[in-house]
């Protein structure tokens, strides 16, 4: 406040002003880091195949075991849409 009204120079105003950008530097660094960890793991819990293939060649067709979980329901759904092409 002196130094822009008065013209009196304030001792150490620069090595503060210096330590807060910084701090302040390192502290954006550091939530740009957890940013990406965050980036990473939203991304990881979505469960998204790497591909999906859309169509084989040369492959023999799918054989399902008989002792699927559940009421052999999600089986017929999963059948249609190999069958259809989906």
């Amino acid at each position: 406040f002196q130094h822009f009204f008065v013209g009196v120079g304030v001792a150490g105003w620069r090595s503060i002003i210096v330590s807060l950008f910084l701090i302040g530097g390192l502290l954006f660094t550091n939530i740009g880091v957890v940013g990406l960890y965050l980036g990473k793991v939203f991304e990881e819990t979505k469960n998204r195949p790497l591909y999906a293939v859309k169509r084989s060649v040369n492959i023999e067709a799918l054989t399902w075991p008989d002792n699927l979980p559940g009421d052999g329901k999600t089986q017929e759904v999963l059948e249609e849409g190999i069958a259809s092409g989906k």
